[in-house]
């Protein structure tokens, strides 16, 4: 994922506590546009104003996991994506493993 997408940060998270579904997870590479995306949200500078760190710092793990699951996974109008869309990434990571 790391050469398909070159992220600045690659988050993984296991969730398990699901009934059924005891091995659960996420990866969620976050780009430099998706963090642009979550600054030009002004609905997210309410998370801004609850830290107790500067304005003008760079957006933390929890915010950014939040943006992305929120406007990427569960709004019906999600932002534009800059990048290739999911099914080339799923593509080329297929390419990748099988190589």
């Amino acid at each position: 994922m790391t050469e398909i997408l070159q992220p600045e940060h690659l988050y993984i998270g296991r969730y398990g506590h699901t009934s059924g579904l005891s091995f659960h997870f996420h990866v969620i590479p976050i780009c430099k546009w998706v963090k642009q995306s979550l600054f030009n949200d002004a609905r997210y500078r309410v998370l801004q104003n609850l830290a107790e760190r500067s304005a003008t710092r760079e957006p933390d793990g929890a915010e950014l996991t939040l943006y992305v699951w929120r406007e990427f996974c569960e709004s019906l109008n999600p932002p534009a994506i800059s990048g290739p869309f999911i099914g080339e990434v799923i593509e080329n990571l297929k390419r990748k493993i099988n190589a």
